[in-house]
């Protein structure tokens, strides 16, 4: 074989990520995630097993700052967080105010799971639903299955209009 017989080298531009991203068919776009956001590690260790199990992806993060930061960079879809209410350094308020006010997260729906015995605070949130520590799993996966569905409609995404209330009675 000489140098002559081997393929030519052939350059392309840069893949744009972006319009590869909305390019996904329904199939593809489905790939989502949970995020789960709890300072306390055995809790988020514990609900991503049990949603793992199940079939749900997730993303753990200890923290409302970190839970910002992570969902301004992952690609992926969110279809739902998880957020507790205190937590050091950033609380569930603080983190919900930022996300409101950040357009590309405005509509990721918020389950607020929490030990805060004052459902109405929560409710202040605007959260798309409630679940008290310590929660009933069966009803976490079910909450979860609501938000993350696979079918056409909520592949493009979820606006949580009027959302659900989850645990509240």
């Amino acid at each position: 074989m000489h140098a002559n017989d081997l393929p030519v080298a052939i350059e392309s531009e840069p893949v744009d990520r972006a319009a590869a991203k909305s390019s996904f068919t329904t199939e593809e776009a489905t790939e989502c995630y949970v995020c789960i956001v709890d300072d306390d590690p055995d809790i988020r260790d514990t609900l991503a097993f049990v949603l793992g199990a199940v079939g749900f992806s997730t993303i753990q993060v200890p923290g409302g700052k970190e839970a910002i930061e992570l969902l301004r960079k992952e690609r992926r879809r969110c279809c739902l967080i998880l957020l507790d209410l205190m937590m050091p350094m950033m609380s569930g308020w603080e983190f919900r105010g930022i996300q409101r006010a950040d357009p590309e997260l405005a509509d990721i729906p918020v389950v607020v799971l929490s030990g805060v015995r004052d459902v109405a605070d929560a409710g202040a949130l605007a959260a798309s639903g409630y679940l008290r520590k310590p929660v009933d799993l069966d009803v976490l996966v079910e909450t979860v299955r609501s938000f993350c569905a696979k079918g056409p409609d909520e592949a493009s995404g979820h606006k949580a209009k009027g959302g659900r209330q989850a645990g509240l009675a």
